[in-house]
């Protein structure tokens, strides 16, 4: 059970009541995207979002070929480092437990050269 703040639990019910389901019209049409990832497209198609989130790499092409910004859980990651909002070598250390323990698939060669990005600078 994770421990709230005074006040906090309040604030979070209050942010998650204003959010809304929205039904989707249309989408893709192959069976290689399911109803999922059908669901994210034409959402980014009706809301026209500032950035996409998505890490399948199919569903980032076909996104991106539509006009849209798309950003992956790594380069969220690499944003935050980027910014500060986490040191280099957190960053370092969650790309790692995202591959080990929690089983992100990403290709070697991927994994190679984030890791080499967020350690630029790390002080450990």
């Amino acid at each position: 059970m994770v421990a709230y703040e005074e006040g906090e639990r309040a604030m979070m019910e209050h942010d998650l009541r204003a959010w809304q389901v929205h039904e989707t019209k249309g989408g893709l049409k192959s069976h290689r995207y399911g109803s999922a990832d059908r669901s994210v497209w034409v959402l980014a198609g009706q809301l026209k979002p500032n950035i996409v989130l998505v890490d399948d790499r199919a569903l980032r092409g076909w996104l991106t070929v539509s006009g849209h910004t798309v950003m992956g859980t790594l380069g969220v990651l690499s944003l935050a480092a980027d910014r500060r909002v986490i040191e280099r070598h957190q960053a370092v250390r969650l790309l790692d437990e995202l591959v080990d323990r929690h089983r992100l698939w990403i290709d070697v060669s991927t994994y190679q050269k984030v890791r080499k990005y967020l350690s630029k600078n790390s002080l450990r």
